[in-house]
């Protein structure tokens, strides 16, 4: 009774965890939705690089305002301009800077008008890993993009308290370490390295779903509780065995959540 009552717990615990980042990508979607429909508006009117600004920096400076400077960053372009527009002037600074090649603009030209989230990979302005979501008009190239860098997913989860000894765990849909919160003393490879070991054993066929007793990398049994995002991500609980066997620690950490 006490193994089956963690799994639906753990299972539970997992999916509220994630729904931190749920809420974050949804208002990051309806931001792209507004920036882009103003930009497809207006492109059609004419409108100089000025009025563009005048236009997107109210949204963009909303955005900055709410999850800070520091963690996100916001810019967009209208193809015939020759300036990318951001509410951060070292990227108006850039100038003509062509993201043409970029593997998120491609895939979002590719996503037919859909918002597009990238891998993580490594910015060329600030040398971190960052994920980018943008969002093409279709009829002219023109997008607006966003960047989440990783100081934004600490803040999504700031007020995460976890089970002892558990870890969380957020990939996205390659399985690349984006956030992690966890007691045990391993550095990011460490922890990558484990990611991959749970979802090397992992069968999903479900949103949500558990793996028993699975043997990672550093020699420790734990269950594993999985919960897939619509957008690819995957947030990862798990929890060693011996915790759970031991009954009143895990309990008592999970009913006061």
């Amino acid at each position: 009774i006490l193994w089956n009552n963690t799994n639906e717990m753990g299972l539970s615990l997992v999916k509220n965890y994630s729904s931190a980042e749920e809420h974050s990508i949804g208002i990051y979607e309806v931001i792209l939705n507004i920036c882009t429909n103003y930009i497809a508006e207006r492109e059609q009117e004419d409108i100089s690089l000025e009025e563009l600004r005048e236009g997107l920096y109210p949204f963009m400076n909303g955005l900055t305002d709410l999850y800070g400077r520091d963690n996100v960053q916001i810019y967009a372009k209208a193809l015939k301009d020759t300036q990318l527009v951001s509410n951060n002037p070292a990227i108006e600074a850039m100038g003509e800077y062509d993201i043409t090649d970029m593997e998120w603009y491609q895939g979002a030209v590719a996503a037919e008008g859909e918002i597009y989230i990238s891998t993580a990979y490594t910015d060329a302005l600030t040398a971190l890993p960052v994920v980018t979501m943008c969002k093409v008009v279709p009829e002219t190239g023109s997008f607006a993009a966003i960047d989440l860098k990783p100081s934004c997913f600490e803040i999504s989860n700031e007020d995460m308290t976890l089970p002892e000894k558990a870890s969380y765990y957020l990939v996205d849909k390659e399985g690349r370490l984006l956030y992690y919160q966890s007691s045990w003393n391993y550095d990011m490879e460490g922890f990558q390295n484990l990611v991959d070991s749970y979802r090397e054993d992992a069968v999903c066929e479900a949103a949500n779903h558990v793996s028993e007793n699975v043997m990672a990398v550093d020699g420790i049994v734990r269950n594993v509780y999985f919960h897939h995002m619509n957008n690819g991500w995957t947030g990862i609980l798990t929890i060693p065995r011996d915790e759970i066997l031991s009954g009143y620690d895990i309990v008592r950490n999970i009913s006061i959540m």
